[in-house]
Parts: structure tokens; C-alpha cells; sequence
């Protein structure tokens, strides 16, 4: 799994940091995962970043924990017209 998050861009130790349990979880997760195979292929091609949706298991927590965009600036700016 910390391959996984490499690849991704996803600091391992600010997870652990300020949420061990997901972490935790997601260890577990990865440790019983029937698609290791393909995980390892993927990021040994590394191609994992854009094809794990597809197979990974932890991909809802690994979207939770992506940062997203930050909406202040669309909100400033107001509707849009067009």
C-alpha cells in the first residue's frame, strides 16, 4: 500500500498522522485484496495512478482522502453567465 500512495501522490505519514485508524483500515483492506497481481503489475508498469478505480479495493477512501480543489475561488467570483 505505500507504494500505492506514492504513486498517487498521497502522503503516507500525514495519513498516519491525523487518521490512523484509515490508515489502519486501509492496511487491512490492501492485506486481504485478491487483486495483488494487478496492483503490483500496474505499479511496477506505473500505470497504477491512472487504472486503480478499477481494481483497488480502498479506491472510495483513497478519493476521501485526494485533496480537492479549492472552491473558495469559485465562490468569490459568482454565477456564471454562460
Amino acid at each position: 500500500m505505500p507504494k500505492m500512495l506514492k504513486a498517487l501522490g498521497i502522503d503516507e505519514v500525514a495519513i498516519k498522522r491525523q487518521e490512523p485508524g484509515v490508515l489502519h483500515d486501509m492496511r487491512r483492506v490492501c492485506a486481504l485484496c485478491i487483486e495483488k497481481s494487478r496492483c503490483n503489475s500496474e505499479l511496477e508498469a506505473g500505470t497504477a495512478a491512472l487504472h486503480h478505480r478499477e481494481y483497488c479495493a480502498n479506491t472510495y477512501t483513497i478519493d476521501s482522502l485526494e485533496p480537492k480543489p479549492d472552491q473558495t475561488e469559485l465562490q468569490l467570483r459568482g454565477p456564471c453567465c454562460c
